[in-house]
């Protein structure tokens, strides 16, 4: 039994040696997914770096996934920003008897430079609704339809990343069966079409994790794609300065 002169003892013995001690970082869990800042910043949700406020919103209903897809991350985003891909690689989503070179010349585009994110706006104006869209909702215009999509992406090493993907709708929001179709509709897109075409990419580059050392040959379409690579180096130098 210790004496009571013994205790400030017993408590200088049992503090946490400094070897033990580890770097703690800023957390912010929001829309069901937490958000570490590694850096010596603090945590700011007005710096999200983006807004997925319909995962958390009782107006509508969320279906989510995961994969891994074996390519750069940069690819992801590539792919993300490019959408003139889609009448191609996903003939799900088709239009009936509009061909894929009439629906991308009824695309008009956007490109939205901010200091720490590039954004790609695009509108089909005078479209139809695609096939699974006309299928599950059960009408032929999309008027009152909001289709919202998350895209999270974490490295997992240089060649390879974890990728969570959500989508939420506004209509059918207690029918099982839309959940079911539209998770589908999600998985099809990028386990079998998305990922594998991703995967092809990064075997092509091989060692390279930077396609733009390939001296690609760039398209109108790659606007975007190559203004956030621009922007995600000049942050990642200013960062590796401080």
């Amino acid at each position: 039994m210790l004496r009571p002169a013994e205790l400030g003892h017993v408590r200088q013995v049992s503090a946490i040696p400094a070897a033990a001690k580890v770097k703690s970082y800023a957390l912010i869990e929001r829309y069901g997914l937490i958000w570490i800042w590694m850096g010596d910043q603090p945590a700011e949700e007005t710096r999200l770096p983006a807004d997925f406020a319909f995962m958390a919103d009782a107006k509508f209903r969320a279906v989510s996934g995961y994969l891994r897809v074996e390519g750069n991350y940069q690819l992801i985003v590539d792919n993300l920003l490019d959408l003139t891909h889609a009448p191609y690689l996903h003939p799900a989503f088709a239009i009936p008897g509009i061909s894929a070179e009439e629906r991308l010349k009824r695309t008009t585009t956007e490109l939205v430079r901010e200091p720490e994110r590039v954004i790609a706006k695009r509108w089909r104006l005078a479209c139809p609704p695609n096939g699974p869209t006309r299928n599950l909702f059960g009408f032929s215009e999309e008027l009152g339809l909001c289709l919202s999509v998350m895209n999270a992406i974490t490295p997992a090493t240089d060649r390879a990343i974890y990728y969570y993907i959500a989508q939420g709708r506004n209509m059918l929001l207690d029918d099982p069966h839309a959940d079911e179709e539209l998770l589908g509709i999600l998985e099809n897109a990028f386990h079998n079409e998305d990922e594998p075409m991703i995967a092809a990419q990064q075997a092509r580059m091989g060692r390279e994790t930077d396609v733009m050392a390939l001296d690609p040959v760039l398209l109108k379409s790659d606007s975007a794609p190559v203004t956030a690579r621009r922007f995600l180096a000049g942050m990642i130098a200013a960062e590796q300065q401080r």
